[in-house]
């Protein structure tokens, strides 16, 4: 019995020699990391750097990835920041982006097609003033001619229906040079009320592009074409407008010329000999 008793007590004593030795060496443990993670004294100072960390744009954190004391690396992502007003930022900029090169296009497709439109401007200006200055020489000329044929007629070298015919060709180097001049000026005039940024020359040049693009026109050759229409019809008016005013004043000319009839010489051809 007392050797049972015996070995009781010695495995009761092993086993609270086994529990002190493991609280000694869990206290011990538990000691040291509270030295290393609290540090407490009256008379001391840390010695340390201060990094300021801070971000190159401004913003609302969104998340905070790090917790205090924590240990980072180079390029580790610390936060994140709301991205929601920049991206709302972003996709203003890019509308307007697109409507300024929308516009820009626009303008350059106008550009375009008011260069064009002053090249053929500037080459038919240049036509009509070659074509009135051959006129002009024309006229010149049949003055000349008309002056001399006027002469041999006084000494009876011409015969009249060579003078008839000299002054009918005067008198269309007139009527021509007076057309062209008028067709040029009326021209200048029309060409005033039509610029490219006048509305109703664009609807108007926007129909007939689309009637010549119903035809099987491509839209830019159709678009050029639309503007070339509305010149043509500008000449047509101009012509047209050169045209009454020489029919006015070739009127006028032929009713004051009407006196004159009274003092033609009757000629009695019955008197002439063969």
């Amino acid at each position: 019995m007392n050797e049972v008793v015996n070995k009781l007590k010695g495995r009761l004593g092993l086993i609270v020699l086994a529990v002190a030795v493991v609280i000694i060496v869990s206290g011990f443990y538990i000691y040291q990391h509270y030295r290393n993670t609290h540090i407490s004294t009256d008379d001391s100072y840390v010695t340390g750097r201060i990094h300021v960390v801070a971000s190159k744009v401004p913003g609302t954190i969104k998340a905070l990835l790090v917790k205090d004391n924590q240990f980072v690396k180079e390029k580790d992502t610390l936060l994140e920041i709301d991205d929601q007003d920049y991206s709302v930022k972003v996709r203003e900029s890019e509308s307007t982006v697109g409507a300024e090169k929308a516009r820009l296009e626009e303008i350059g497709s106008r550009g375009e097609v008011a260069r064009k439109q002053l090249t053929e401007f500037d080459f038919r200006m240049k036509s009509a003033k070659a074509n009135l200055r051959l006129e002009t020489v024309n006229l010149k000329q049949s003055e000349i001619d008309f002056h001399r044929m006027e002469r041999l007629f006084a000494n009876k070298i011409i015969a009249e229906d060579i003078q008839r015919n000299l002054g009918g060709s005067m008198g269309v180097a007139f009527a021509t040079t007076m057309l062209s001049r008028g067709t040029q000026i009326h021209q200048a005039h029309l060409s005033e009320h039509i610029t490219s940024f006048d509305s109703g020359y664009w609807n108007a040049a926007n129909q007939s592009a689309q009637l010549l693009s119903l035809q099987g026109m491509d839209p830019v050759t159709a678009q050029q074409g639309g503007a070339g229409v509305i010149h043509n019809e500008l000449l047509r008016q101009a012509y047209m407008l050169s045209f009454n005013d020489v029919f006015f004043v070739l009127t006028i000319m032929m009713i004051c010329m009407l006196p004159f009839i009274l003092f033609i010489r009757h000629v009695d051809h019955s008197a002439v000999k063969p």
